[in-house]
């Protein structure tokens, strides 16, 4: 089975900094991990700073993924234990607000692994272990969990429903020891 990383597309020009509502100061949603993003009861609310012509794409990095509803409905379906939480995008001088979605894949250690071994179809060196990744279909890995893998199957849907702003990039796989290459490194949305 193919997995890929999910990530923004490049080229849009997306949220910069975030300002928490109820503090206005400056919050990093990319230390908070796992369990600290599960205890979350309410919704969030960000200002969004320096927000001169920002576009809302499908999928936001934010420090941690923001997805679009549209996208957590995709995922839910695909795996269950993947967590959302609201989260709010203002613009305070536009009035405008988003609904995005804060994201925390399950964590699966020792699945990806990197290589030294630089490879013309792949731009990343990320390895996955098909025998370890098992039946998950959406997972991250390391204490934050701030790249989000997902399967061929997964990517497909999302990309059948023409996304804005997301890519993926093809990771390379392992299966029993057996390094399995592709030709295609990246789809696009």
């Amino acid at each position: 089975m193919d997995y890929f990383i999910m990530c923004p597309e490049r080229q849009i020009h997306t949220v910069g900094k975030l300002a928490s509502a109820s503090q206005r100061g400056s919050v990093s949603l990319a230390n908070l991990t796992r369990k600290e993003i599960e205890r979350i009861t309410h919704t969030m609310s960000f200002y969004v700073q320096d927000a001169f012509q920002i576009e809302y794409p499908d999928l936001i990095q934010a420090g941690r993924l923001l997805v679009s509803g549209k996208l957590k409905a995709i995922m839910s379906q695909y795996q269950s234990d993947v967590i959302f939480k609201p989260l709010m995008l203002i613009e305070e001088k536009k009035k405008r607000q988003e609904l995005y979605y804060l994201t925390a894949a399950p964590l699966l250690e020792g699945v990806v692994t990197e290589t030294k071994q630089e490879h013309p179809e792949y731009r990343t060196k990320d390895v996955v272990d098909e025998a370890k990744a098992g039946n998950a279909r959406i997972f991250s890995t390391g204490k934050y969990g701030r790249q989000l893998y997902v399967r061929l199957d997964v990517a497909e849907s999302i990309l059948r429903r023409d996304p804005y702003g997301v890519w993926f990039e093809k990771v390379r796989v392992e299966s029993a020891g057996i390094k399995e290459t592709g030709k295609n490194d990246a789809k696009e949305s």
